[in-house]
């Protein structure tokens, strides 16, 4: 059975040339690879204060009746004006969910800017989904690796996680995550970059799987729509 996934960070439906607030080059950018599963990071939801900004709406609505998709669940992370965090959206029906917190750092001493994160953990057909997004503080990123580690480790189907992990691929913390699953950028046919998606300078975002999947393509489309560049990966499931 061949699906293909997309990780995105939609940076709350900003348009990146504009610096509106619009889910439609969002929309745009996803419909042109009809991907099958969909992790995205940086998702907003309906405002809860009467003050908020414009950037507070049903994004994954939105965004999910855009593409004509069913299936949608947002991982909250936090409320601000409203609740933000990952969402994942598919063709197929999502047989389990949850939201799981990592854990905040305890000591906050780093030139950091941090803020509370989740992962996302759906069942879908015979395989796990795993969609994240990682701090930017050293603390954070420990954090987020062991709590996904934790998962990993209890896990007993196959997985896919996917997201922003706010770390380059030579950080110890993503060389460690490779030890438990595949790093899909080894099947890129030309190095690329994901961040940001004009004149990009590091790579972030990543789609990791397990031993269960065999890899047809994996890459990043040069769309400029959010600051980062969406990344997709076909895969064979046995």
């Amino acid at each position: 059975m061949i699906i293909k996934f997309m990780s995105f960070n939609i940076q709350s439906c900003r348009n990146y040339m504009t610096r509106k607030f619009s889910s439609s080059q969002v929309i745009n950018a996803i419909k042109l690879y009809s991907p099958d599963i969909i992790g995205l990071n940086e998702v907003r939801g309906k405002k809860t204060i009467e003050n908020a900004d414009e950037s507070w709406f049903s994004q994954l609505k939105e965004i999910s009746s855009g593409l004509g998709y069913k299936y949608f669940y947002h991982g909250i992370a936090l409320n601000l004006s409203g609740p933000y965090g990952n969402a994942i959206i598919s063709k197929y029906p999502i047989d389990e969910i949850e939201t799981i917190p990592i854990p905040d750092p305890l000591i906050k001493d780093e030139k950091a800017f941090y803020e509370s994160r989740c992962i996302i953990k759906a069942k879908i057909l015979n395989f796990t989904v795993l969609v994240t997004h990682i701090g930017l503080a050293r603390s954070e990123q420990t954090n987020g690796i062991n709590k996904l580690l934790e998962i990993i480790n209890s896990n007993n189907t196959n997985i896919v996680l996917m997201g922003d992990f706010n770390m380059t691929p030579d950080n110890n913390h993503i060389k460690t995550l490779s030890n438990y699953l595949i790093d899909t950028s080894i099947y890129f046919e030309n190095p690329s970059l994901s961040f940001p998606s004009i004149n990009p300078k590091v790579k972030i975002d990543y789609i990791f799987v397990s031993k269960g999947f065999t890899i047809l393509k994996s890459f990043i489309p040069k769309i400029v729509a959010s600051d980062h560049y969406p990344y997709i990966i076909d895969c064979d499931i046995k």
